[in-house]
């Protein structure tokens, strides 16, 4: 096979993951940050940044001009699946358009395999952020994109330091260190305690062995995501001289630690995942710059090929997704059934419903989100409550959302695509109303 063809077969999956983004919308939007950020455009007809991740404007500006044009809750929502794939679509087509299989591969694995939920929870501003490290690969020289995607996430920050100092790389990247560290000083001083908890946690050596990230690996170490970056790194050796096959391995171990102390236990798994992305991104890195500097050849050598045994296990990754997202939409929709006519509900958070629902502080937004799609005449909202319901909740003129977004009165609900009525949250189980 020719280097060639890999490109058009990782172009050609780069199309077919936008096209899969567009059929699967429902499962890709009505969940977590997807349904909160949704609700937010949809809510304020406005583009939200928040925290200063200014780039989250990219994927944000289409779903908004379609909430500018009085589309409807399911086009805004489709056109929004789209917009959060296009990004690492068109890393692929420049990578194709200058032969580097190594980004384009990079930019499948993002979406598809590195972070094993990106693909159903994909409003993720590390996400992107890493995305913007994919096309500084194809553009070195521009070292204002470490800058960008350090301000984006400073989580990618430390992969980003690698991609400058490794070697054989020096050379085109060091002007980036100009870069990097104004916006290094910017995030710290003006961030929010978010982004300062990342130097915060630098701090606390003692609470290493407890540290979430340790207990995460331990009980993820089978999974075919973690599998998968483990074995790129002896694959990664077989291009690097022993010198920087240590260092890259000295690089990755650091890394894990420097994780080790930012996160605490009680992190969520998904979470989690988003954070330990640069960690594999840097597992990889040898392999993708090998790759994008084999221009030149015209066959592909033995082991190369290697690498087409990736692309079913993208497909199964992809397909595993989509089976456990599909079970919790099924689940979601259960729930809502269970709900006569519109109305706002609580709904008990106990073992049962994570085990339904994975991740359950977005429901207000995602309950909401289906039935504007659904059944707009009849909306309602589902609000989970752990031992005691907010005191909030007796009052009949308010929406609840998320535990760290205030209440917001029913008079401010944008009309023209939500709809609750002045009553009271009213408790269910199992869909039958306790008075």
């Amino acid at each position: 096979m020719k280097w060639r063809h890999l490109d058009h077969i990782l172009l050609a999956l780069a199309l077919l993951l936008l096209l899969l983004s567009l059929l699967w919308w429902p499962l890709r939007m009505l969940y977590a940050d997807s349904a909160f950020m949704s609700w937010r455009i949809l809510q304020w007809e406005q583009m939200d940044a928040g925290r200063w991740r200014w780039l989250s404007y990219i994927t944000q500006f289409f779903p908004w001009l379609a909430v500018k044009g009085h589309a409807p809750t399911a086009a805004v929502l489709a056109i929004y699946s789209v917009a959060l794939q296009l990004p690492h679509t068109i890393v692929s087509y420049i990578a194709w358009r200058k032969a580097a299989r190594g980004t384009a591969l990079a930019s499948l694995f993002l979406s598809a395999v590195w972070m094993n939920s990106a693909w159903f929870i994909p409003v993720s501003e590390m996400h992107l952020a890493a995305t913007v490290v994919l096309l500084w690969g194809l553009f070195p020289r521009h070292g204002w994109l470490a800058a960008l995607a350090w301000l984006t996430h400073p989580g990618i920050g430390p992969f980003a330091l690698l991609f400058i100092v490794f070697p054989g790389e020096w050379a085109r990247r060091r002007n980036a260190l100009l870069w990097l560290i104004p916006a290094v000083a910017f995030k710290q001083i003006f961030g929010d305690s978010y982004e300062q908890g990342f130097a915060a946690g630098l701090l606390d050596w003692q609470h290493i062995p407890d540290s979430y990230v340790f207990a995460f690996l331990k009980r993820q170490w089978c999974q075919p995501v973690w599998l998968f970056s483990i074995a790129l790194m002896p694959l990664s050796w077989l291009w690097l001289e022993r010198r920087r096959a240590l260092l890259h391995l000295c690089f990755c171990l650091g890394l894990l630690l420097l994780l080790a102390l930012i996160y605490r236990k009680g992190d969520g798994d998904i979470w989690m995942q988003k954070n330990l992305l640069p960690l594999c991104m840097a597992m990889a890195l040898p392999a993708w710059l090998h790759l994008d500097n084999s221009v030149t050849k015209t066959e592909m050598p033995y082991y190369d090929r290697l690498l087409l045994l990736t692309l079913p296990f993208m497909a199964y990754t992809v397909w595993l997704g989509q089976k456990d997202a599909l079970l919790r939409w099924k689940q979601l929709d259960r729930r809502m059934q269970q709900t006569d006519g519109s109305g706002k509900w609580l709904v008990k958070e106990d073992e049962q419903l994570h085990d339904a629902l994975g991740s359950v502080w977005a429901l207000p937004y995602e309950s909401l989100l289906y039935s504007a799609w659904k059944t707009p005449k009849q909306q309602k909202t589902l609000l989970p409550y752990q031992e005691m319901p907010p005191p909030e909740a007796s009052r009949p003129d308010l929406f609840i959302g998320a535990p760290f977004m205030p209440p917001l009165p029913l008079s401010k609900l944008n009309r023209r695509y939500f709809f609750l009525p002045l009553r009271a949250y009213q408790f269910t189980n199992s869909g039958k109303i306790l008075r």
